[in-house]
């Protein structure tokens, strides 16, 4: 991979420019994950990054569709982790 597109995805982390999707964390406060916090703030994504760099949330996104927004922004699916 080039050094050029390295950098440019390098910075995308953390930026809303070509996000398509928000990444949510929460605690399950229940061990059968009845019970869910949310900590600290959304981090917008971009589902194409992150379905490369991992075959779970790749998954997970498969799983829930598009349509589930799971508390991110308008129009953008949300991903808990």
């Amino acid at each position: 991979m080039s050094s050029a597109l390295q950098e440019r995805l390098k910075s995308l982390f953390g930026s809303t420019a070509l996000g398509d999707c928000e990444i949510i964390f929460v605690l399950e406060t229940v061990g059968d994950g009845s019970k869910r916090l949310v900590v600290g703030d959304k981090l917008p994504a971009h589902q194409f990054v992150l379905r490369l760099s991992s075959t779970y949330i790749a998954a997970s996104l498969d799983r829930h569709g598009d349509a589930q927004r799971n508390g991110a922004a308008e129009g953008l699916p949300g991903l808990r982790v």
